[in-house]
């Protein structure tokens, strides 16, 4: 995986409601990367994690990322 792709996913991830930075990181440590996070089952023993999963798999803003990113490397970011 690319390092852009991983900046995508990440910011949806943290762009995805009821997902803030200490969700963004326990989410991180048992996928191993925030496009994992986007493309795993449902299908998870866990409770919490199930539940953060679940409003992940609700986000559906990602030309807005895509406009995000777009914005940031114009400005040199």
């Amino acid at each position: 995986m690319s390092e852009d792709e991983e900046v995508f996913y990440s910011i949806a991830l943290l762009k995805s409601s009821g997902i803030g930075k200490k969700s963004f990181k326990k989410l991180i440590e048992f996928f191993g990367s925030a496009k994992a996070v986007f493309h795993s089952s449902s299908d998870i023993p866990d409770l919490k994690l199930k539940n953060l999963i679940s409003k992940v798999k609700k986000f559906n803003e990602w030309d807005k990322i895509e406009k995000e990113i777009k914005i940031a490397r114009k400005n040199g970011i």
